[in-house]
């Protein structure tokens, strides 16, 4: 049964959409035209298919929160959605909901997610707005907490979290509003890289909007003070920050988004304006809104940049689709 849930599972989750305003989960399924009903088929089917039909997962249908943050799908073929109001788990049929208890510890920190992934073991890990990560442990059914301790320098750096990936090395990094860590699963804690006004070598930014390894393993910071590249063998940093005086720089220091396409480019969405970067060179060609130009941009606030099969790529703005 299990297995039937993982397959049936992952052929929605291939084209799950995301919403931030109300509109909550849509799903996708190729559609059989010639039938005209919509069959399940293999992902790539899906995802190459002209014709697809929707269906819609609200709180009307068990989902706690019509805004999703984040969606992430574990080793067990269960679907999880992080909302404004807690996380829910999937099966295909009914949403079971977690919430932040304050009587109790071993539930969710907080309700707002803002971070959510499933890493190489399956396990869960869910990233707050305002009350630190968690890791979710499936045979007890409890949250582990970690939070920031004045006390200890060696726990997460802030609790206001933005990003959780994990990397090629298993490592996990959170991305908080007051700096980036990296987890050591055996020891159970945080080294932390911030911002120190007297090293360039450091992070540019203790605000981390999001956090990107690309396919050679590089790791990408978006701050609030520009790109970030990171090199694990110095822990140093080089920064690409805009500069007024440079056509070819970033077009705006609050990075958004960052995406590796099938050619090795790499584009960074700031909120004024989309960036492809040339990293032999370092310079930027920027992409922005133009009212004169209906195919130009869309709108200048980019939050996201995703590449299809096809190899069209896909701007999440925020006013609208690019």
């Amino acid at each position: 049964m299990m297995n039937t849930l993982h397959k049936s599972l992952t052929i929605a989750f291939l084209a799950v959409s995301i919403f931030i305003s109300g509109l909550s989960v849509d799903f996708a399924g190729a559609q059989d035209t010639s039938a005209g009903t919509a069959a399940s088929r293999r992902p790539a089917d899906i995802v190459l298919s002209p014709y697809l039909k929707f269906g819609r997962l609200t709180s009307e249908d068990g989902l706690s929160n019509d805004s999703v943050w984040g969606i992430a799908q574990d080793s067990q073929g269960f679907m999880w959605f992080g909302t404004l109001d807690g996380l829910n788990r999937y099966d295909g049929n009914d949403f079971k909901l977690y919430r932040h208890d304050p009587d109790d510890p071993h539930r969710l920190s907080d309700n707002t997610i803002r971070g959510l992934i499933a890493d190489h073991t399956g396990t869960l890990w869910i990233g707050t707005w305002a009350k630190g990560l968690n890791q979710f442990d499936r045979s007890t059914e409890r949250f582990i907490r970690y939070q920031h301790n004045p006390d200890d320098p060696r726990s997460l750096s802030n609790d206001s979290i933005r990003a959780v990936i994990e990397d090629r090395t298993g490592s996990l990094w959170v991305g908080t509003m007051d700096g980036l860590n990296k987890f050591d699963r055996d020891t159970k804690q945080f080294t932390r890289y911030l911002h120190e006004p007297d090293n360039p070598k450091s992070l540019g930014s203790n605000i981390i909007e999001v956090v990107y390894e690309d396919r050679a393993g590089v790791l990408w910071v978006g701050t609030s003070a520009g790109l970030d590249q990171f090199d694990p063998a110095t822990e140093r940093f080089v920064h690409y920050q805009h500069n007024s005086d440079d056509p070819q720089s970033l077009s705006q220091n609050s990075v958004r988004s960052i995406y590796e396409d099938s050619s090795g480019t790499l584009w960074v969405g700031t909120m004024n304006g989309l960036n492809k970067f040339d990293q032999d060179t370092g310079q930027f060609v920027r992409y922005k809104h133009d009212p004169a130009d209906p195919s130009s941009l869309s709108h200048n606030v980019v939050f996201m940049v995703y590449e299809d099969q096809a190899g069209i790529l896909w701007v999440g703005t925020w006013g609208g689709r690019a």
